[in-house]
Order: structure tokens, then sequence, then C-alpha cells
């Protein structure tokens, strides 16, 4: 929508003018203006945009909901929209879930030319009640923005109503909740129950945990996640340098695709106790895909939680925690062997450090390894360069 400003101007000679200066955003989202001597000249000019809008976006006049651009939106996100690359169909699922859950309900109804800052702040209110978390707000609202940025460029409204909208996120509610991570002794119990299965006297379930002693023990010592491990291949394997890279994952549809970032293609060192059990896997398996079922394709995450997971989590009797669990405890044994943030980070597939003390940096406090070391580094400094005669009094 354009706006018409009067304008008062005042000449050398002290005459005062007046003029009326219209703003609007051509088809390209371009800021333009235009001014005009007579009021009426200006809102003869406003009517002409919309006529020619509505012309031009048959749905601005009757079906601008924010509902149907959001369905226009997630329809770019699907082919790749304003030239990024097309998302996930995880991600294009979880954006259709939040939409439904608790954003439609608010604003789906709403024409995009009634919504107004004051109701974006209602939204936002409606979130953080309705919501988990705080943090599960923020995401929602993140994605109503994103669909309010779309309309914007793409000229089915001139002023963006959510731009400068935000939720703060306490770090300390985010630390205080506790990740489901595995304790030294239950991942051992499941290391150890992985081994016995492949050991087990029915044949059928030895055979199905050949396969699986090593896709746990990979997940435990590489903290990779589960859609990385069924997108691994045998040249994932370097068995030279002890290490697997990461290059591809495996989504709920077993469709493979690249990691979701760059930050997700890394290379992890492996013991080369595991590397040895990976070996003797591969060389008797017959496909490229490193764990693939008899015709070579994908396994089911979905399958695999209940072949695979739920079995050894009753076989090891251990807490019901999910594949998650496992990076979770990667990242513990990380942090107690005095990893850096930054090699924390990288062997994550995190995209920010601050992501990563965001997730794990109240282990870190916790364990208190660090900042001993640091505090006696700083103590040993100081008794070794500075004596009480070094101290100087102040001048007075």
């Amino acid at each position: 929508m354009a706006s018409i400003e009067r304008r008062t101007r005042k000449s050398v000679s002290g005459k005062t003018s007046k003029s009326y200066r219209v703003r609007f955003r051509d088809h390209c989202g371009a800021l333009r203006e235009r001014n005009f001597q007579l009021k009426s000249e200006a809102n003869a000019f406003v009517e002409s945009l919309s006529r020619m809008r509505d012309e031009e976006h048959p749905d601005y006049a009757g079906m601008t909901t924010f509902g149907a651009i959001a369905d226009k939106f997630l329809d770019a996100c699907e082919k790749g929209r304003d030239g990024r690359l097309p998302v996930t169909l995880s991600t294009l699922r979880g954006h259709r879930t939040m939409l439904r859950r608790h954003i439609h309900p608010f604003i789906g109804t709403k024409k995009l030319r009634n919504i107004t800052p004051s109701t974006v702040n209602s939204l936002v209110e409606h979130l953080v009640a309705a919501c988990p978390s705080r943090v599960s707000a923020a995401k929602n609202l993140t994605l109503a923005k994103a669909v309010f940025a779309y309309a914007h460029r793409h000229g089915y409204i001139d002023k963006n109503p959510a731009k400068g909208t935000t939720i703060t996120i306490d770090l300390r509610e985010r630390r205080s909740g506790k990740l489901k991570c595995f304790e030294e002794h239950e991942a051992t119990a499941m290391l150890q129950a992985a081994d016995r299965l492949e050991s087990h006297s029915n044949d059928k379930v030895a055979k199905a945990w050949r396969r699986y002693r090593v896709m746990t023990h990979i997940l435990f010592h590489t903290g990779i996640r589960v859609s990385e491990l069924l997108g691994l291949s045998k040249s994932s394997f370097d068995f030279a340098a002890n290490t697997v890279e990461v290059s591809e994952r495996v989504d709920a549809w077993r469709n493979i695709d690249p990691p979701k970032s760059a930050h997700g293609c890394r290379i992890i060192p492996v013991h080369e106790d595991v590397m040895t059990l990976a070996r003797n896997y591969l060389l008797q398996h017959p496909h490229e895909l490193a764990f693939a079922n008899t015709k070579g394709e994908p396994l089911s995450p979905r399958n695999l939680r209940r072949d695979m997971w739920d079995r050894l989590l009753r076989e090891a009797g251990v807490r019901t925690l999910g594949f998650h669990a496992a990076r979770h405890y990667f990242a513990s044994a990380l942090i107690k062997s005095g990893a850096n943030l930054l090699e924390i980070k990288t062997l994550m597939g995190h995209h920010k450090a601050e992501f990563t003390h965001d997730k794990y940096g109240h282990w870190i406090d916790d364990q208190g390894i660090r900042s001993a070391e640091i505090a006696s580094f700083v103590s040993r400094q100081l008794r070794t360069n500075t004596t009480p005669n070094d101290i100087q009094k102040p001048k007075r």
C-alpha cells in the first residue's frame, strides 16, 4: 500500500508552497516516490496503483490472507525461493506443522493488509503462551517473519509488520533443562549388549546384529546423527587414517541428500578397534551404501528405531532415550577429554561455536575442566612473575 505525505516548503522570498509526496514500491519491491501539487492528484495516483496491483496479483484483492501467502511461501521453499537451494522434505514438513499448530489458528485467515505491528505483537504473546518453550515460540516467530518478508519482497505488502519483532530467549532457562544423555555406564552397557546380540543363538538375530553392532559402535564413537549414519558409504571409511567422512544423509523418506549445511560435512577420527570392526563387516557387505537393505537401498530411520534401538535398550537395561542421546554422550566425552569449543563444534558438525556453547556450555561449567586449567595457569603465572616487592604502592 502506498502512503501520502504532505510537504510544506518556504522559498527564498518567504512564499510558502505545499505538495504531496506518494511513497510506494514497484513490481520489483524497490521503494519509489512521486510528488504532486494537489492532494486529489496524489489520491488518484494511489488508486491507480491499487488497480494495477490487483490486476498483477489477482490474489491481492480477494485471497491475500496470511494463509494463502504462506502456501505460496512453502511452494517457493520447495522449489528454492529467491535464489536459495530447495529445502529438504523434513524442513518443509516442520514448516507446515508449525503453521498448522500455532500460526494459522491466530492469523491464518487475516488479510495481509489488515495485519499491523500490533497484530504481530499479539501473535508473539500467543506463541509464548501456546508453545512448549520460548525456544519453540522463537522458531515459530522466525517462520512467520519469513512469510511476511516473502510477501513484502514480492509486492503483496508495502511494509513488513513483523520487522524487528523478536522473542528473547533466556540462556539460563535454556541451560537449566538437562539434555537427555546416556551416562558412561549406560553407554558401556549398550555396547556390550550389541556385542552379545551378535553372538545370539538365533541365526537370524545374529545376522542382523552383525550390522547393528557396527552401527551402534559408530554412533557412540563418532557422535554422528542417525541420518548421517545411514548415509555412510564404503568410501566414507578411510582405514589408513582411521577416519569416517560425513558427506550425505538419509531423510525420513529414505532419500539421500547432502547435510543440511556445509558444516555437516566433516571428517571424524575413529578408534582403530571400531574401524577394524567396520572393515570386517564391510568386506562381507555387497553394496556401496554401508548400511543398506538387501536391495542396496537406505534403511528406514523409523524401522531402525524399532528393530535395532528399542531392542538394544531392552537388552542393556538402560533408560529409554533416543538416538540423539548417543550423540550427546559423545559431546560429553569430548568435554571430559579437554577438547576446546572449536574442536567440539567441528566434530559435532554445528554451524556456529555459539550454538555449541549454548547446547553444551553448562556441561563445560559443570565439569570445570577448562575452568580449573585456566585458573591454575593464571595462578602459576602470577606466582612466577609477581612477588610482593614487585607491587608498587599508588602515588599520592
